[in-house]
């Protein structure tokens, strides 16, 4: 049980609300979604080519498709194996381990993709580059696989499909509280990919801008203010809406609902300022920075060199 920012009602994609609620939640599960979207997202900010993403989600399976560069399908040189096999069914091969390369996209470890097919009954590898199209499938958790069917084409994409082995999970279903969950975080990849038109179950997220996106958490009448520092940061800040600090933050487009140093960062020069100015108003007023944080909800939308946390 954990309380979570999770959308409404996962029916009414037009008029998106997103409510604080104590829901069943297996960040494990969750995980194994996010790294195929995050994939997604990540393709989007290095090639500044993917226009489209597309979510399905049914009770046993899940796809991610993107219309950016596909993955080439020629044979590694080193592995022996084709590119795709090898992303998505060898383990700890990537190239994010090099803190050499400056990234700002969420990838991280060399697991990723990998760790869904090995906690997937059935996965499913669809990519085109152009030339070729590759075709492969993956069962009982990653221990067979197909041959790859690779037939001529001049499409380029990238499509994922899952059957997650959700009695590892605990699960019986992908549920309407699941899915409630994997809304919000598409909604948080359409705010970080600013133009990307991301699909839920052929429904399109409605945002344009971060307020848009505030817009979602706060009530009709509250007051938001928004400012673009530079291209990596982004703000907002309301009023408290349960009378306590709350933040929505995120880095390179990865939700992290703990917070950490970027929260901080923002909140201490937010609260600081607020609290001189305040102090030279009124002079015998008595604020300390504490009370100005427990009245605010803050968003933060940032992109960073390559960052290290938990939600990786």
């Amino acid at each position: 049980d954990r309380n979570v920012f999770v959308i409404d009602d996962i029916n009414n994609l037009e008029n998106i609300k997103i409510v604080n609620k104590n829901i069943k939640y297996n960040p494990g599960f969750f995980k194994i979604f996010d790294e195929i979207l995050t994939n997604a997202s990540d393709h989007f900010i290095r090639t500044g080519k993917v226009k489209t993403i597309k979510v399905w989600v049914e009770k046993d399976y899940i796809s991610i498709e993107n219309d950016g560069p596909g993955i080439p399908v020629v044979i590694h040189k080193k592995e022996k194996v084709y590119l795709p096999e090898m992303l998505f069914g060898n383990i700890f091969t990537s190239e994010n381990y090099d803190d050499s390369i400056k990234r700002t996209w969420g990838g991280r470890n060399g697991v990723g993709a990998k760790a869904t097919n090995i906690f997937s009954k059935r996965f499913i590898v669809e990519t085109a580059d152009g030339k070729n199209k590759y075709h492969q499938e993956f069962t009982d958790n990653m221990a067979k696989k197909t041959k790859p069917q690779i037939k001529s084409s001049k499409k380029s994409y990238t499509k994922i499909t899952f059957y997650p082995d959700l009695q590892r999970f605990g699960l019986a279903e992908i549920d309407d509280e699941i899915k409630s969950v994997i809304i919000r975080r598409c909604i948080d990849v359409t705010v970080y990919c600013q133009g990307i038109k991301l699909y839920y179950n052929d429904k399109q997220i409605p945002i344009k801008n971060f307020k848009d996106y505030m817009k979602m958490f706060v009530d009709e009448n509250s007051e938001l203010f928004t400012e673009k520092l530079n291209e990596d940061w982004e703000i907002g800040i309301s009023k408290s809406i349960e009378g306590g600090f709350s933040h929505i933050s995120m880095v390179n487009g990865i939700s992290t609902y703990k917070g950490g140093t970027h929260v901080n960062f923002i909140t201490n020069q937010l609260t600081k300022n607020t609290q001189e100015l305040l102090a030279k108003k009124y002079k015998n007023l008595n604020i300390k920075p504490a009370d100005i944080k427990n009245n605010i909800f803050l968003f933060v939308n940032s992109k960073i060199v390559n960052p290290m946390f938990d939600e990786q």
